[in-house]
C-alpha cells in the first residue's frame, strides 16, 4: 500500500503544481494521506466546495478541522481513494472551479 500511496501522492503533487491558480499553496505532512491547499484570502472554501460538488469533485473544507471558525481558505484533498487518472482529472476540475470564482 505504501508504494501505491506514494505514487498517488506524487501524481497529485504534480497535478497541483501544474493546475493550481496563482496564490494557492499546497503541502502535505509526512505520513498523511492528503494534501492541504491554502487558497488566496479572497476565496472561500465553502463557495468553492458548492461549485466543485456540482461537478462530482469533493474535498474537506478546512473549517471542519478548526473549531473556532477559521480555516475558510483551506481545503484538504485525499489521494488514496482515486486512481491516477481520476486524481489528475479531479485536480484540473478543482482548479477550473477555483478560477471561475475569480473571473
Amino acid at each position: 500500500m505504501r508504494r501505491i500511496y506514494r505514487k498517488r501522492l506524487n501524481v497529485m503533487d504534480e497535478a497541483l503544481q501544474e493546475s493550481l491558480l496563482p496564490g494557492c499553496v499546497h503541502f502535505t505532512l509526512k505520513g498523511e494521506i492528503f494534501f492541504w491547499i491554502r487558497l488566496p484570502d479572497f476565496l472561500n472554501c465553502l463557495e468553492l466546495q458548492k461549485r466543485a460538488n456540482a461537478d462530482d469533485v469533493d474535498f474537506a473544507a478546512g473549517t471542519l478541522f478548526l473549531g473556532d471558525g477559521h480555516g475558510g481558505n483551506y481545503v484538504r484533498l485525499n489521494f488514496t481513494l482515486l486512481n491516477e487518472e481520476d486524481i489528475r482529472a479531479g485536480v484540473r476540475q478543482f482548479s477550473r472551479e477555483a478560477m471561475a470564482l475569480i473571473d
